[in-house]
């Protein structure tokens, strides 16, 4: 099983969690209120740069007073729906041109409420791949 070994995030304010593999990427920063969690790779020591060496973002937030960003990115390429903790997601798939870095851009998204969305932002790299993204999301659950 090749997540059997992998770390957990859990955010206990909004009742969630998934795994995550913690040699590959590691939660670096995170704000108090518990909206936002920012991923990079292990080698960078948390050295906090928002740029392409970001390899997860984990957003909350209400869409009528935040609006994500994602006019550089442009149309999605592919768009589908998924079905993750029994809760509809929508998984967009952006062309290789985030950030000028030539990294794929997955935005997987939820509504936990009416004011409340849940955004996980991933960026494709020689670190992240598409296929840990769908393993990451298989791993999804809200917590009861």
């Amino acid at each position: 099983d090749p997540i059997a070994n992998w770390e957990t995030y859990t955010n206990v304010a909004f009742r969630f969690s998934f795994k995550y593999p913690g040699n590959q990427m590691e939660p670096c920063y995170s704000d108090s209120d518990h909206k936002a969690t920012s991923f990079y790779e292990p080698s960078l020591n948390c050295n906090l740069k928002f740029d392409s060496s970001t390899l997860l973002e984990v957003f909350i937030y209400d869409p009528e007073k935040l609006v994500i960003e994602t006019i550089e990115l442009g149309k999605p390429v592919s768009s589908k729906k998924l079905q993750l903790s029994g809760r509809e997601f929508t998984i967009d798939e952006y062309a290789p041109s985030y950030k000028k870095t030539g990294e794929k851009v997955i935005i997987a998204k939820t509504r936990l409420s009416e004011k409340t969305v849940l955004e996980l932002n991933f960026s494709l790299n020689q670190v992240l791949k598409k296929v840990t993204v769908d393993q990451i999301l298989s791993t999804f659950r809200f917590i009861e």
